[in-house]
């Protein structure tokens, strides 16, 4: 009924706005600019919500269309298409319209949580009882293997130890020998508490070693013969034609590790030919024993020993963080959601918590911070309350009324402060806190009772030791699974063999195939007592492939295709079009990483790669070198004019040509750039001074040079001269200045026109005005100085 009327009323909603679109059509005298607007009461009383009806009635359309709002959701609801929902307790509509809880779930400040009956807690999305269950005693991950967990509180049988959550036997157990956590040998046995290797073989970092054959032990522990090397009566021997280096059989020609003799190491990238290390290639430089490219290695980044931060990439011999992301010392961090660096580098958030936005907040289900870490001090047990007031085993940590306190399950007491116990059946609180049973005897009904006749008491239980399959024949001893357990006996049916956990039938048991512990691969079947994959497929890493078609076994076990790749007869094959690269179908057509062929990389910040061609994105700048590096010809000194045409290191790049540097010309036309600062050319070719005069500053001046005084010609500042830097003689290279005596590298500020908008030199470059020597601006690196111009 309540619907038909709501139609209804949506219905005159709809034929009052006809009426006025129509109306509006006539109205010559309408507002242009404005919308009309109609509210219609849809309640029975006259008092609810309205319909409202906004209609453009404008002459050109430009007014507002025609809007109906009929939902209304009371605070703190949402509408979820129609219905009103409240996200933070709703089921259905948990967090968000569209997540609905599971069935075991209900929902909790807009988050789905497991609902544990009375009694349990939620442990690894699990209901179990802590005072019970082996696998949580007492709290969660608490183990108990082999153990009886009663009243949260784990009991090993008689000369058992408990050793981090299993039972076990220090007089024989090889992983606790003697004491828990001390280890045997592989392959040793523990004998009375005591760990012992067999016959002819010692005791070394934890196996048992044969001193005359054991490559990794051999005369003595530790003592490892190289990977290539034989163990012949406890000596390492070397093949013939291979000299012993240190941890290695070596050939001294050609070991890049040592080369000639052993212990010399050639760089890494170098190679060694008839005992000589190799230089460098081109383009690359030794850093230390690397040989390293310099525009593009991290940790050799425009500089030897210069590495970049974790996440930054080196592109042209700078480093650079992702966009949005900060270097914070040794990492590229988001400021805005990085949990180790929250708001700015040095802010790391508490556990638990999240960076929104730059700063760190804590969840909804644990808002509270105790240590570092963030809690419920409402229902966490280990700060019930307040930081660090624990509950007792087996409590809980519950609020009601406002009020929060640990308190235990139902039908059972806080004993001893400790943990909570059943006095009606736990052995040591048995009807009260202070009574405990005495050995022999159980807990029933609050009252410590002998176990009856033909039963004795394992672990606070009364067991027949003659059928309990749990306790067969002695307590904890426990038979395979479909065993029974007669006269105290573990037996398997006819036919089954007792595989130490289970009895299985050899024949058809795909765990037990042939044998004890021979489990076949997923997908196989035993037949009679052998693996069989079905019928196309062989088996492969633990599981039945099909090697015609299984991407991760294409041909071959292990053969794994590229990502989007398909196994068709044996063979990966990418998509039309696509190449295999790297583990990837890619597109070499227009792939920055793999142009033109796998691997080959175009220039990482202004690379383009065009029908499988490494291009440059800045018009005037060229792809260079074997890694396609984007320069400019018309200024770099290194590739001028076409790529790889250095200039001499008198000179500089203008306008693509090799010219002179700025105080120097060819005054002798051999093609070398001769000081302007000389007496016989002082500010250009053929200017002379008189014996009386030094040149200074490209002027004849009388008496003494001011400066450095080099060749007995040169009057010239070594400071700042980059053909005298830092002493006579001393040149800089292509691509460098000379500031206060120090060669720096340089390079293009590549897209800028002058140092005050340039935004390419960061980090640890210096943007300085190359004056009349070019129309880019450079930059420097490590400088704090840019080069004085003449």
């Amino acid at each position: 009924m309540e619907n038909t009327v709501l139609r209804r009323r949506l219905m005159l909603a709809v034929s009052l706005m006809t009426a006025l679109l129509v109306a509006s059509c006539d109205d010559s005298t309408s507002n242009n600019n404005q919308a009309d607007v109609i509210h219609v009461d849809i309640s029975d009383d006259g008092t609810g919500s309205d319909v409202t009806v906004d209609v453009d009635t404008s002459d050109d359309g430009t007014g507002s269309d025609v809007t109906v709002d009929t939902t209304q959701c009371a605070t703190p609801e949402t509408d979820c298409s129609g219905v009103c929902a409240n996200l933070d307790t709703d089921a259905l509509h948990c967090g968000t319209c569209v997540t609905a809880c599971a069935a075991d779930e209900s929902c909790v400040a807009g988050v789905c949580e497991l609902s544990c009956p009375s009694g349990e807690n939620a442990c690894s999305g699990t209901c179990v009882d802590l005072l019970t269950d082996t696998a949580n005693c007492g709290s969660c991950g608490a183990g108990c293997s082999g153990g009886t967990c009663s009243g949260g509180v784990c009991s090993c049988a008689t000369g058992q130890l408990l050793c981090n959550g299993v039972c076990a036997d220090t007089l024989t157990d090889t992983a606790n020998c003697g004491s828990c956590g001390n280890g045997c040998p592989t392959s040793g046995t523990c004998d009375n508490g005591v760990c012992t290797c067999t016959t002819g073989t010692v005791a070394c970092a934890g196996s048992c070693a044969d001193l005359s054959t054991d490559l990794a032990n051999c005369g003595s522990c530790n003592n490892a013969c190289a990977p290539t090397a034989t163990c012949d009566s406890g000596i390492c021997t070397c093949a013939p034609g291979l000299v012993a280096c240190s941890d290695t059989c070596s050939t001294l020609a050609d070991d890049v590790n040592n080369c000639g003799q052993c212990g010399n190491a050639c760089a890494v990238g170098a190679t060694c030919i008839s005992g000589v290390c190799s230089d460098c290639a081109a383009g690359m430089t030794n850093c230390t024993g690397v040989c390293a490219n310099l525009d593009s290695n991290l940790d050799n980044c425009g500089a030897c020993g210069d590495a970049c931060p974790t996440g930054a990439a080196c592109n042209g011999g700078i480093c650079e963080c992702a966009p949005g992301e900060v270097a914070c010392t040794d990492v590229c961090a988001d400021l805005a959601s990085n949990v180790d660096h929250c708001g700015n580098c040095t802010t790391a958030c508490a556990n638990g918590a999240a960076c929104i936005s730059g700063t760190c907040a804590c969840p909804t289900t644990a808002p509270d911070l105790c240590g570092g870490t963030c809690v419920d001090l409402t229902a966490d047990p280990a700060n019930c309350g307040q930081c660090n007031n624990e509950c007792a085993i087996g409590a809980l940590c519950s609020t009601t009324a406002g009020t929060t306190a640990c308190v235990c399950p139902t039908g059972m007491v806080n004993c001893t402060g400790a943990r909570c116990a059943d006095l009606s059946s736990d052995p040591e609180f048995c009807g009260a806190c202070n009574t405990s049973c005495a050995v022999g005897q159980s807990c029933i009904s609050g009252a410590c009772t002998d176990c009856p006749t033909g039963q004795v008491v394992c672990n606070g239980v009364c067991v027949d030791l003659t059928s309990d399959v749990l306790h067969c024949g002695a307590c904890r001893n426990e038979c395979p699974t479909g065993a029974s357990c007669t006269s105290g006996v573990c037996e398997c049916p006819t036919g089954d063999v007792n595989c130490g956990t289970a009895c299985a039938d050899l024949a058809t048991s795909i765990d037990h195939c042939g044998a004890c512990g021979n489990d076949c691969p997923a997908g196989a079947s035993c037949t009679s007592g052998t693996c069989v994959c079905p019928t196309g497929e062989v088996a492969c890493n633990g599981g039945c492939a099909d090697l015609s078609t299984d991407v991760t076994n294409c041909g071959a076990c292990g053969r794994d295709c590229p990502l989007d790749a398909t196994c068709v007869s044996g063979q990966c094959q990418c998509p039309t079009g696509l190449l295999a690269c790297n583990g990837l179908c890619v597109d070499v057509s227009t792939d920055l990483n793999n142009c033109g062929s796998c691997q080959n990389n175009c220039d990482n910040t202004l690379g383009v790669c065009t029908s499988g061609v490494c291009g440059c994105s800045i018009s005037g700048y060229d792809a260079c070198g074997f890694n396609n590096n984007c320069v400019d010809l018309a200024n770099d000194p290194r590739n001028c004019g076409t790529c790889q045409a250095n200039c001499d290191n008198t000179e500089y790049c203008a306008n693509s040509v090799c010219e002179c540097r700025l105080g120097t010309a060819d005054c002798n036309n051999d093609g070398t750039c001769d000081s302007l600062n000389s007496r016989a050319n002082c500010g250009a070719c053929g200017a002379s001074c008189t014996n009386n005069e030094s040149c200074v500053d490209g002027v004849c001046t009388a008496g003494q040079c001011p400066y450095d005084s080099c060749n007995n010609n040169v009057c010239t500042d070594t400071n700042w001269d980059p053909l005298n830097c830092g002493g006579c003689n001393r040149r800089c290279n292509e691509d460098e200045v000379c500031i206060d005596g120090n060669c720096e590298t340089t390079r293009i500020a590549e897209g800028c026109t002058d140092c005050a908008s340039c935004s390419f030199c960061t980090n640890q470059w210096l943007c300085c005005d190359p004056g009349p020597a070019s129309s880019v601006p450079i930059c420097v690196q490590d400088a704090l100085l840019c080069p004085r111009l003449p």
